[in-house]
């Protein structure tokens, strides 16, 4: 036997490792025949609907047979075949088993509508390839289902036209069950709230209607298929209905039934009676547990709320929880238990989940001035996790009775109130962060001050929710609270123009945090510029706080603005000091300043001021180019130890205020006579131009 050449064998690698793939893939192609066929089909018939397209020839999806149907009526059945396809939502995954690969023959079972089976049968082709046989598509139980799902589209679709006094999503008994039905199999874009809107919850408190709500509507649609033998089809399917419709009667509690309710809006609307609601808590578990025993299996929905997976949990895997011990679940004590156990937990996690973030953002952002708030996030953490686990406890596991819709309502209230001041606080911290990191002192106040109005937002939010727990809108708590505001406006005019003030700030911005300020004579740096006033830091330490309006009437010294900050001081020297050193001294003063960066070039001014009492008086004036006071101090040390090194190295003095006494007997001084007046100007006159002269030469 030859050998193959090597160059063919890297192709004979690949392939032996690539066949079991190839044959894989063949196996899933030929698995997915069925949903291919499926797919395929509802994809041209969409086309052709939308017009994008041509109808699909007969021979792509049907298999003749002998004496079959017309051409005509198989048309018609495709059409109908889709039509239900479509409006069964199915799932081509799930819904359409793999093709099998030992027969040319595949049955498909779709829902009819009424939960029964309808067999499809589907044939392979010559070429290998799955066709619908012309004789299962043109059954009679394909047409009846076509027209079960017509007449229902239709009773749907018209709905809303025989009254506009009704709500048109519940105008009918009809409706209305279609909507209970839809909202928790979660069909036709319904969802778990648009089935609680057709019960009828207005014996509930607002906290109970949206927590007992969605169960509610959950426990009635399984009572309904398990125990009610009313057809949905047979429902009116108009608002006019000459009875309301009863669908279970139990002696001794009372009818699962509907009635005409209206809401505030003045619609009318058909809808599930609070007695039938009642009866529904009643016979519920009952009715599971009899489902059970006969081998059905009653959990129904697809949208199913926490509280009822855990009940369906239990009734699965522990049905002797379910046993009631003075009127409640065995497993409920169970759950209290453990709530009681990890209530101690909750509370120190709180604490310490608190404690540790304010530890993390002082030791990250000191500068966010957390030193006396280390703690301030504790409190409302702790209480946070412990209203949180006592808040799932309640939706789960408390019944809805007088004083347990108390308790619920406390914890709700305080887990609400608790994770508002827990948003209070990140808004701060937050706000914070962010005017540090803004790097401007005006974008960083504005920060701030936004910050706060966005706390008073958050607290807002949090009493509206708290309003809606005891059943207000928030609709009247803003009412109530433009007719306080307007209340509190005209008895206090000042706090109007307080906020006209903080307004003033934002927008002209005359100051910012940290800048040094004086207005009507109070002096220091700013603090906070709240929405109602401003807090400064005088040098004495103490913090004074300036309602906002003052800014728009006064005037506002910013000295944080500055450019430079000006230095002027006088040096005095003694009356003995030569003229050549007076002038040596300036001249080094002035050198001094050329030397300094920090000191602007065009603010420089040395000269000979004045002739004091006791002194020659040297002015220097400058302005320091420094930002903080802190740099200032340091350059003011600097120059005047340099100006007096400069007086020692020269052989100047500084004068100070002194007064000589002499008590010795001197004869009284012959002074040489000038010879008048005019000689005397004529030798005063000499003696300047000589001083000129000198000036001169100097210069020269």
């Amino acid at each position: 036997m030859k050998r193959l050449p090597s160059v063919f064998v890297p192709f004979a690698v690949a392939i032996v490792l690539l066949l079991p793939n190839y044959a894989q893939a063949a196996n899933t192609h030929h698995a997915d025949g069925l949903r291919t066929l499926f797919r395929s089909f509802m994809e041209a018939m969409i086309s052709d609907e939308a017009g994008k397209g041509n109808k699909p020839p007969l021979d792509q999806y049907i298999a003749f047979t002998e004496n079959g149907p017309k051409e005509s009526l198989i048309r018609k059945s495709i059409s109908r075949l889709f039509f239900v396809l479509e409006n069964q939502g199915l799932d081509m995954d799930e819904a359409i088993p793999d093709a099998p690969q030992d027969s040319d023959t595949a049955v498909v079972y779709i829902k009819d509508g009424r939960g029964t089976p309808l067999p499809l049968t589907l044939r392979k082709d010559s070429e290998g390839k799955w066709r619908f046989s012309d004789k299962s598509i043109c059954q009679p139980a394909l047409t009846r289902v076509y027209a079960h799902l017509r007449n229902r589209l239709e009773k749907v679709t018209n709905l809303g036209k025989d009254s506009d006094e009704f709500n048109p999503r519940f105008v009918s008994p009809y409706r209305s069950m279609m909507t209970l039905i839809a909202g928790v199999e979660n069909f036709a874009g319904y969802n778990l709230q648009d089935a609680t809107q057709a019960l009828d919850l207005s014996e509930l408190s607002p906290p109970k209607q949206v927590t007992e709500g969605p169960n509610l509507a959950i426990m009635l649609y399984r009572v309904l298929t398990l125990e009610s033998a009313v057809d949905v089809d047979d429902l009116p399917a108009t608002s006019e209905s000459s009875k309301a419709p009863t669908f279970l009667h139990r002696n001794g509690l009372g009818a699962i039934g509907m009635q005409i309710t209206t809401d505030k809006d003045g619609l009318k609307s058909w809808k599930f009676s609070p007695e039938t609601l009642d009866v529904v808590k009643d016979i519920y578990d009952e009715t599971i547990a009899d489902a059970l025993k006969q081998g059905i299996n009653p959990f129904l929905g697809a949208n199913l709320t926490t509280t009822v997976r855990l009940d369906d949990f239990i009734q699965q895997h522990a049905p002797a929880m379910e046993q009631p011990v003075f009127g409640i679940n065995l497993w409920k004590y169970l759950a209290l238990v453990i709530v009681l156990i990890l209530s101690p937990l909750a509370w120190r996690l709180g604490h310490k989940n608190g404690h540790i973030i304010m530890l993390w953002l002082k030791a990250k952002k000191p500068q966010l001035y957390l030193e006396d708030k280390v703690n301030s996030l504790a409190l409302p953490m702790k209480i946070l996790f412990l209203t949180g686990l006592w808040e799932m406890y309640a939706e789960l596991v408390l019944d809805y009775e007088f004083f347990a819709s108390i308790t619920i309502l406390c914890i709700r209230t305080a887990f609400t109130l608790s994770a508002t001041l827990v948003g209070c606080q990140a808004v701060m911290f937050t706000s914070r962060w962010l005017a540090d990191v803004s790097g401007s002192r005006s974008q960083g106040t504005f920060i701030l001050v936004m910050g706060q109005m966005l706390r008073i937002v958050v607290g807002l939010i949090g009493l509206f929710q708290v309003a809606a727990l005891f059943g207000q809108d928030s609709t009247r708590v803003l009412a109530a609270l433009g007719i306080g505001g307007v209340a509190l406006a005209l008895a206090s005019k000042n706090t109007v123009e307080n906020i006209f003030g903080t307004i003033m700030i934002i927008t002209s911005r005359p100051f910012a945090n940290g800048h040094r300020i004086q207005v009507n004579n109070i002096r220091g740096v700013v603090e906070n510029v709240g929405i109602r006033s401003t807090t400064i830091r005088t040098r004495e330490s103490s913090l004074v706080t300036i309602p906002n309006a003052t800014f728009i009437t006064s005037a506002v010294d910013n000295m944080g603005k500055r450019e430079s900050r000006r230095f002027k001081t006088l040096l005095s020297l003694t009356y003995d000091t030569p003229p050549d050193k007076l002038v040596a001294y300036v001249s080094g003063i002035k050198a001094l300043l050329n030397e300094n960066n920090k000191i602007k070039p065009s603010h420089r001014h040395v000269s000979v001021y004045d002739l004091g009492s006791h002194s020659i008086d040297i002015r220097i004036n400058m302005h320091l180019d420094v930002e903080k006071k802190s740099e200032e101090l340091a350059l003011r040390e600097r120059l005047i130890l340099d100006f007096m090194i400069l007086a020692e190295t020269i052989g100047v003095e500084f004068a100070f205020p002194t007064q000589t006494i002499q008590t010795m007997a001197a004869p009284i001084p012959n002074h040489e006579d000038m010879g008048g007046e005019r000689r005397a100007n004529a030798l005063g006159k000499e003696a300047a131009s000589m001083v000129i002269r000198q000036h001169s030469e100097k210069n020269t």
